[in-house]
């Protein structure tokens, strides 16, 4: 009977798993209905792991980080003007049971690659959901994203994020001869989130695919022959791609134009003449960011204050490293950034492996920093989902070193 419970429960877990990554994923607009899946999801798993005796010290550590550093944002209200700091903390509340969530699901390495393959469906969910909300005339004139009703000003970013987290997906699955997902199946996830990124007209989805998939073409190359014949390959691929977004109109007016006078802007800087207006207010919020971190660097002007002090009012800087340490300081700064440093820590510990599973591990964990670089990601809750995801697989390989050197 114990045996039977335990496989039944171990079901519904998968199941009510399984419907919570992609509702955030793929419906992360229904904001009250994903909180209720977070705590409905958290409590289930506390009740399952507490009859189990199961409690791991990775839990207590990434909570202690959450909650220092959203303790310091309550703080912050002491010396920030931005009158909504308690609203915001309790949404990264939220975003904190988001993570707790994972970590206490992912506690083998079958949990893990389960997630995985969650995170897949829910990004076909996403690519399904916007077939049919958006207007057949509207692909290739419009910012696919902005037809979600999540944060229209900003939406086309997050959904072209999703779509290349799910690349990764498709690329970390593939690693694992365990799974029944044939390679084809992997290389068309692969080519349709690829293809809707561009959809989503925002660049730095473009350039993250790129630089990433260069950085993994090096690391499985045997030897600087193999690595150079597959470089002049991948470029001939590249400039197909691009030859083909420059050419066909839907690609073009989704994603081409903005390439074009991305280049243009960094090939003829004209400040009479600048194409590219978010290249331009882009580099200006990061020079207000920076400016106003000199001038408070310690503890910073108070959290979401930023845009209270920007040129351009009510925006942020485009950078999560540049917008902490503007709102926070070098304090806050190190407090949110201790579970990357502990990430890093570990997978560069376990480098000496050099499996595929790991260097991709790592190369994602290089993503998730780039995406910091360009836009601010602390209070996303599909990013901080995903950072509990490579902390969670961090710890995973910590256990199965320790049990390595207890049978030993």
């Amino acid at each position: 009977m114990e045996y039977r419970f335990f496989i039944k429960t171990y079901c519904i877990t998968d199941m009510f798993m399984c419907i919570f990554v992609c509702s955030l994923l793929a419906f992360r607009d229904y904001s009250k209905i994903i909180i209720f899946l977070s705590v409905f999801m958290l409590c289930w798993l506390i009740l399952n792991k507490l009859r189990r005796g199961i409690l791991k010290r990775n839990i207590l550590y990434f909570g202690i980080y959450k909650l220092l550093f959203i303790v310091l944002c309550m703080g912050s209200s002491l010396w920030s003007v931005n009158p909504n700091i308690t609203y915001l903390c309790l949404s990264m509340l939220y975003r904190m049971l988001i993570c707790f969530c994972v970590l206490f699901y992912v506690n083998s390495e079958d949990n893990f690659i389960k997630l995985i393959k969650f995170c897949l469906l829910g990004s076909c969910l996403l690519c399904l959901r916007l077939l049919i909300v958006v207007p057949v005339d509207a692909w290739g004139n419009n910012r696919v994203g902005t037809y979600l009703s999540y944060d229209p000003d900003n939406s086309y970013g997050n959904t072209g994020i999703t779509y290349v987290l799910g690349v990764f997906s498709a690329i970390l699955i593939g690693d694992k001869s365990s799974l029944f997902v044939s390679t084809k199946t992997r290389y068309l996830l692969i080519i349709v989130f690829s293809l809707f990124s561009l959809l989503s007209g925002s660049k730095k989805q473009i350039f993250i695919i790129f630089v990433a998939l260069v950085i993994l073409l090096f690391f499985n190359s045997k030897n600087i022959f193999n690595f150079i014949k597959k470089t002049v390959l991948y470029c001939v691929v590249v400039f197909l791609i691009f030859f083909i977004v420059m050419n066909v109109d839907i690609l073009y007016h989704s994603i081409g134009y903005r390439l074009e006078s991305f280049f243009s802007f960094f090939g003829n800087y004209n400040t009479a003449n600048l194409e590219d207006l978010s290249t331009v207010s882009r580099l200006s919020f990061l020079k207000d960011a920076f400016s106003i971190f000199l001038e408070h660097p310690f503890i910073g002007v108070g959290i979401d204050s930023f845009k209270y002090f920007n040129s351009f009012q009510f925006s942020w800087a485009e950078c999560n490293f540049l917008e902490i340490l503007a709102d926070l300081g070098i304090v806050g700064f190190i407090i949110y950034y201790l579970p990357h440093i502990r990430i890093l820590n570990n997978l560069i510990k376990r480098y000496k492996r050099k499996s595929n599973f790991l260097i991709i591990s790592l190369i994602l964990f290089a993503v998730l920093l780039f995406i910091d670089a360009t836009m601010v990601s602390y209070n996303e809750a599909h990013l901080q989902f995903y950072l509990a995801i490579l902390y969670s697989y961090c710890f995973l390989i910590n256990t199965r070193r320790d049990v390595k050197c207890k049978k030993v």
